[in-house]
């Protein structure tokens, strides 16, 4: 009986090991973010301590996406859940590639898209997506989104049918770019601010230059 025991603690220690990796964070980093000392993360993790209910909520806590039957049985995949799925991105790859813009959470200035050859790492994103990474400039999004937020988007690459109602996209007409939620008029996307000091426009179709989905805000910059 202690026999199996044991081998349950060095089993739960390596798969709570591999999710460190997974997570690409050192022994020390992790244990500070579990609120554990470092040295018994380390017992834990080579099967000398047993994973403790304490340590185990302190996890899931911090770590919502993990899959507790898989850390405590080796069941399934290590996320959990179809709806959440996290791609671990090896750090020296790019993936987002950054405009020299700022997208008008306000009224639009004219701004022309300058794509910078830097591109930058966002982790969590998924491999081989055409990604973009823009700055929010004023306040017509808040509190949804605020002046000097970061968003990643995705182009959209059929401007009357690829996009959903109630969605915040990126718009670039041929005077200005915009970041609004839109809602389908005919021939034309209603223009909507979530500050209700912003009144409500339009655009037509042949005005829209490019349109990019926002996928994700990424930190805020400055407010």
């Amino acid at each position: 009986m202690n026999e199996l025991k044991n081998i349950k603690k060095q089993e739960q220690g390596k798969r709570l090991r591999s999710f460190r990796d997974f997570l690409n964070k050192t022994q020390s980093d992790f244990a500070v973010e579990i609120k554990l000392d470092r040295a018994y993360l380390a017992q834990i993790e080579t099967g000398v301590k047993s994973l403790s209910h304490h340590v185990l909520t302190n996890v899931t806590n911090c770590y919502k996406f993990i899959n507790i039957d898989w850390l405590l049985n080796g069941t399934g995949s290590m996320t959990k859940g179809d709806d959440f799925e996290v791609i671990r991105i090896e750090e020296d790859i790019p993936n987002v590639r950054f405009l020299n813009i700022a997208a008008q959470a306000g009224i639009g200035v004219g701004n022309q898209i300058v794509e910078q050859s830097k591109w930058v790492f966002i982790p969590g994103l998924e491999r081989n997506r055409n990604y973009f990474a823009l700055v929010v400039d004023g306040k017509s999004m808040m509190p949804t989104l605020r002046h000097g937020d970061m968003i990643i988007c995705e182009e959209v690459q059929n401007l009357q049918e690829d996009f959903e109602d109630n969605q915040i996209y990126v718009i670039v007409s041929r005077h200005e770019i915009l970041v609004k939620r839109i809602a389908l008029a005919k021939d034309s996307l209603l223009l909507i601010s979530d500050n209700p000091m912003f009144e409500t426009t339009s655009i037509i179709f042949s005005d829209i230059v490019k349109l990019y989905a926002v996928i994700t805000l990424v930190t805020t910059l400055k407010r």
